[in-house]
């Protein structure tokens, strides 16, 4: 229970720090700024959506969590019912409230609210555990193992956004008249052929999970090596 209270405050801060210093980084990095239309559109769109960001990480962080705990239906349907607000609510919110790319933002945000809500109520009425306020507390030993065990998811998902990036500035740098319609290209052409879209960035994602989960074994192995000795 402690590990998981730390997971949701992590999450917290990871949110915060985004909104206040990444978004102009970001939409320059992924070529939002091709143009001034296109800048203008990412920057709404990404000031909106990133106020999901709690939300979205506290209903991913619950959903293995409310697996693990014997409830795998309940994970699948709070999921679901997320996604449905969404796909109802883009379309009125865009042409019905001309709401434009706010609107698009707003409708993925609610569907993410609506599951983060979903996650409320599973969470004060689990059937293994109990809250207390007192687990509520950051405990930075905890958030270090946790940390070193995700590394290795971390690495591969990175790698993949790097490798989008490159591609989106590479487009827009050396010919592209619309780089956001010519990465959109690219990744769809591999897919008509039957293939990984990011097929391409593979490789490096491979090659540095590789690496951190051989450093994550070892030391865990030399670890049990020295509690474990026989007497």
């Amino acid at each position: 229970m402690e590990q998981m209270n730390q997971a949701f405050l992590a999450d917290e801060r990871l949110g915060g720090l985004m909104r206040k210093y990444a978004i102009p980084c970001i939409i320059s990095l992924f070529g939002g700024t091709v143009n001034e239309e296109t800048f203008r559109n990412s920057k709404e769109y990404f000031f909106y959506i990133s106020l999901g960001i709690p939300f979205y990480m506290f209903g991913q962080a619950m959903n293995p969590i409310i697996r693990a705990d014997g409830s795998p239906k309940f994970a699948m349907v709070s999921t679901l019912a997320g996604a449905m607000v969404n796909i109802i609510l883009d379309p009125l919110m865009i042409f019905g409230f001309r709401l434009g790319m706010m609107g698009a933002a707003l409708a993925t945000v609610i569907g993410q609210v609506v599951t983060a809500l979903l996650a409320v109520r599973y969470l004060l009425h689990m059937k293994t555990l109990k809250l207390s306020m007192a687990e509520f507390r950051m405990n930075w030993r905890i958030s270090g193992r946790m940390l070193l065990l995700g590394i290795c998811s971390f690495l591969s998902q990175i790698s993949l956004v790097a490798a989008m990036a490159a591609i989106n500035n590479m487009l827009q740098r050396y010919g592209a008249k619309d780089a956001v319609f010519g990465v959109g290209f690219a990744l769809l052409l591999p897919r008509f052929f039957g293939l990984d879209g990011v097929l391409y960035s593979m490789p490096v994602s491979d090659a540095l999970t590789a690496v951190a989960s051989a450093f994550v074994i070892a030391m865990t192995y030399r670890q049990l090596t020295k509690t474990e000795q026989p007497t």
